[in-house]
């Protein structure tokens, strides 16, 4: 996909967002305004000295499985969902100045790809002062912060055409410092990084 037809998605996902729904490669109309309003509704900054709330250790509930797969974030995601029932969460390497770094833009990399592919713009313009804190930084480190995106829909396996999925795949999102990790259902169930 080259620069102009990435622009164009980041198009089409900006209005699949406004719209609340898409229709996907079967003809069906799939509405997502009630899931995009939750996750924004529930998405939320973490900054020092606040931080995500911890899991409670329980080593028999949880198993830590550590795979290097050479797929994208989003087939990870829908693989591991048909795999498990349990909760499953992305990390996003954010950038820290611009909300889905340069989707708009056209730009490729694995935030911009993230951004096509699911609702998670609307949840990170949310968090306006995530981006000003840190365009207010003159270093070029990011801040200690981090936006946590609860059930993202994600609704496309091409890059942000609304041709992929029948049903979103709803994940859980963290965008954040390098130092993130996000490995649960909702921010109660989370460990921080």
């Amino acid at each position: 996909m080259n620069r102009d037809e990435r622009v164009k998605c980041a198009g089409e996902t900006v209005d699949i967002c406004k719209a609340g729904y898409y229709t996907a490669r079967n003809g069906r109309r799939v509405e997502i305004k009630d899931d995009i309003a939750r996750m924004v509704a529930g998405t939320v900054l973490y900054a020092p000295p606040q931080s995500p709330p911890r899991s409670p250790p329980d080593a028999s509930r949880h198993a830590t499985k550590i795979a290097v797969t050479n797929e994208t974030t989003f087939n990870a995601l829908q693989r591991m969902a048909r795999e498990r029932k349990s909760a499953l969460g992305c990390l996003n390497f954010a950038s820290a100045r611009n909300p889905g770094g340069g989707f708009l833009n056209g730009a490729q990399a694995q935030e911009e790809s993230l951004a096509r592919a699911s609702a998670i713009y609307p949840s990170l313009l949310a968090r306006p002062a995530y981006y000003e804190q840190n365009r207010a930084q003159r270093s070029a480190l990011y801040l200690d912060l981090i936006i946590f995106s609860p059930n993202v829909p994600f609704f496309s396996e091409r890059l942000g055409r609304a041709s992929g999925a029948t049903d979103p795949c709803v994940r859980d999102h963290d965008a954040g410092a390098k130092s993130r990790r996000c490995n649960g259902e909702r921010a109660g169930k989370r460990s921080p990084g």
